[in-house]
């Protein structure tokens, strides 16, 4: 009786593969990215620091006026609000006028500097799921707890 001899993948090992495959699929329009600049997180885990927007069609201040409240930073890569009510909720902000500073400690919208770390207040609208035509550039910036946030003002 022959015996044959066979190669075992341990599970987590062929997890991490799949789960590292997954990930270099990269996000939604990634070949759109506004800015990415080397940054710390809210961690203190160093780290490129991006952020989703999306092509603006009408001058800002203008749009919705719900208010968005709360401490901006990093997590994960991936600019975000932290409410007072413990969401976190992403921002979606105007590609053409937001970028990130070049010590990456801050991002620039409608050529005003917001330090991260800081608290802050938008206008626009709030948004349970991404829209086609936003650009979200990484897993992280994907969902936050309290959804999006398409900020078309301050």
């Amino acid at each position: 009786m022959k015996t044959r001899s066979r190669s075992v993948v341990p599970l987590s090992l062929g997890i991490a593969v799949l789960v590292a495959a997954l990930g270099a699929c990269g996000g939604e329009n990634d070949a759109g990215l506004a800015a990415k600049r080397s940054s710390t997180d809210a961690s203190g885990v160093d780290t490129d620091v991006e952020f989703a927007s999306y092509h603006r069609s009408a001058p800002w201040g203008t749009g919705d006026s719900a208010a968005l409240e709360g401490r901006i930073d990093v997590k994960h890569g991936c600019v975000a609000t932290f409410t007072s009510d413990g969401r976190t909720v992403i921002p979606v902000l105007p590609d053409d006028t937001t970028s990130i500073s070049d010590d990456g400690n801050a991002m620039v919208v409608e050529g005003r500097s917001y330090q991260f770390g800081t608290n802050v207040t938008f206008s626009g609208g709030y948004f349970m799921s991404s829209e086609r035509d936003w650009n979200i550039p990484k897993k992280a910036c994907r969902m936050g707890d309290g959804g999006y946030f398409l900020v078309s003002g301050d």
